[in-house]
């Protein structure tokens, strides 16, 4: 086997396992269900894992390391941000000699996490929008001329828990969202609502090339 691709649900994982399939690679997919959007894919062994990234992800882990060693996968490819944490997490439950496409831990860490980000895009020279760093859910709030806006956690995952960003289009309706995210998901980022075409742009860079 050539790659275990964790997620089997998600629609990335479902296009990466198309794509290493169209490559001419082995391919299988965990789910914690029997069939799963990508486990079903035409040339994919489906792989079930019981435990979750999130709520175990020692034992999810160990799960994925072992259908790693009974497949004899050469790579494993976590595909959401839960999974990743559980794997490099507890790396040591992998196959040594397994290939896991990630930096270490405190380089992916630092990378997820947007208030660290957000300075580093500063510091790049890259606009960003108009945004407060909230620290508890009883800071002051900007007045409603600063809405609608948008609330991200500064992680998508945190201690067990995932977490998504939301809009909001009035003060009051922000502060009582605040009130009810738990410690973990602090610092929060509140940006301004930015009106027009969403655009996104990602760059691969590895070897000192872009």
């Amino acid at each position: 086997m050539d790659v275990l691709l964790t997620d089997g649900n998600e629609r990335a994982t479902l296009a990466a396992a198309r794509s290493l399939v169209q490559a001419g690679y082995t391919v299988a997919v965990t789910a914690n269900r029997r069939f799963s959007l990508a486990g079903v894919s035409s040339g994919v062994r489906r792989v079930r894992v019981s435990a979750g990234p999130l709520a175990d992800p020692v034992a999810y882990a160990t799960e994925v390391g072992a259908a790693a060693r009974r497949l004899r996968a050469r790579a494993v490819v976590p595909g959401t941000d839960a999974s990743v944490e559980a794997l490099l997490g507890h790396r040591d439950a992998l196959p040594k000699a397994i290939v896991l496409p990630l930096p270490d831990r405190s380089a992916y860490r630092k990378a997820s996490d947007k208030a660290a980000m957000l300075d580093a895009a500063r510091r790049a020279g890259l606009a960003v929008p108009e945004t407060i760093v909230l620290q508890s859910p009883d800071e002051a709030l900007p007045d409603a001329r600063f809405f609608p806006a948008v609330v991200k956690p500064h992680r998508s995952v945190a201690l067990g828990q995932h977490f998504d960003v939301s809009f909001f289009a009035s003060v009051d309706s922000c502060r009582a969202a605040l009130r009810a995210l738990p410690r973990s998901a602090f610092p929060v980022l509140l940006q301004r609502g930015v009106r027009g075409t969403g655009e996104g742009l990602v760059v691969l860079r590895g070897y000192g090339r872009t």
